[in-house]
């Protein structure tokens, strides 16, 4: 399997595993200074799926990570 059809796949896996942690890092900011409970009920879940879709395989010829 060449690389480059596994590009794309890996590119936006990547992609938004980032947006989640940087949405997960802002509430839990959040937590601290304003929503204490609803942020870390809120950043929790997100930090833990960012993580799970970091892991995701999509396709059986592609590996990620």
């Amino acid at each position: 399997m060449k690389s480059t059809k596994c590009l794309p796949q890996r590119i936006s896996i990547v992609l938004l595993a980032v947006f989640m942690l940087v949405g997960a890092a802002g509430f839990a900011v959040l937590a601290f200074s304003f929503l204490p409970m609803v942020g870390f009920l809120v950043a929790l879940p997100m930090f833990v799926l960012a993580v799970y879709i970091v892991r995701l395989r999509l396709n059986s010829q592609c590996e990620i990570v």
